[in-house]
């Protein structure tokens, strides 16, 4: 996205949101040399008392991920919830990581998604779209005009947070190009690692 459109979407958000987006980013996303998604989902854990699961699911039309919050059974022995982050089977790569991203933000930034115990996840027998109907749970194309205020203002401070966390690796990235500390063949493995190669 370029810089005017990333400001346009900021340019929606108040100082509360933006405030909270900058204290998610520094304190619950790796900086730049350590970032990645599995290391972003770590630190979540850690920090969070989380445990988070990346799938990959067929989900209706136009829905690209879903996340929903696994609550512990009663006498289990993972006593932490788990966040189940669905992307679509089908994507690209680099459409994966940055879905994962996107859901991740919402999970740094503490955005309530819908929660089913282990009876509920199984009574869904595989069909995931009713959770893809459930505002908040998903990460979709759809008309933005067509969303609640509310859930349209997570859905951006989402995509702020994880556009600003992508960006910390890009960054570092050029800044190592500029000083001559990268060769060709860096490039071609960070474009690799982009691309899920």
């Amino acid at each position: 996205m370029n810089q005017q459109r990333q400001a346009h979407l900021t340019d929606v958000l108040d100082a509360r949101a933006l405030a909270h987006i900058n204290d998610a980013l520094e304190a619950l996303v790796p900086d730049a040399q350590d970032f990645s998604i599995e290391n972003w989902a770590q630190r979540l854990e850690s920090f969070l008392f989380k445990k988070i699961q990346f799938i990959q699911l067929p989900l209706p039309k136009g829905f690209f991920g879903a996340r929903l919050v696994l609550l512990p059974a009663p006498g289990a022995l993972e006593s932490r919830p788990v966040e189940i982050v669905i992307t679509s089977t089908g994507l690209m790569p680099i459409m994966v990581e940055h879905v994962r991203a996107h859901e991740l933000a919402h999970i740094a930034l503490g955005h309530q998604t819908i929660m089913l115990t282990p009876e509920q996840l199984l009574d869904l027998k595989g069909d995931i779209s009713g959770v893809c109907r459930s505002p908040g749970a998903t990460c979709r194309a759809v008309d933005p005009e067509r969303l609640s205020v509310p859930v349209l203002e997570r859905d951006i401070m989402a995509e702020t947070l994880a556009r600003l966390a992508e960006q910390r690796r890009i960054g570092l990235h050029a800044r190592g190009r500029a000083q001559g500390l990268s060769s060709d063949a860096a490039t071609d493995r960070l474009i690799k690692s982009i691309i899920g190669k």
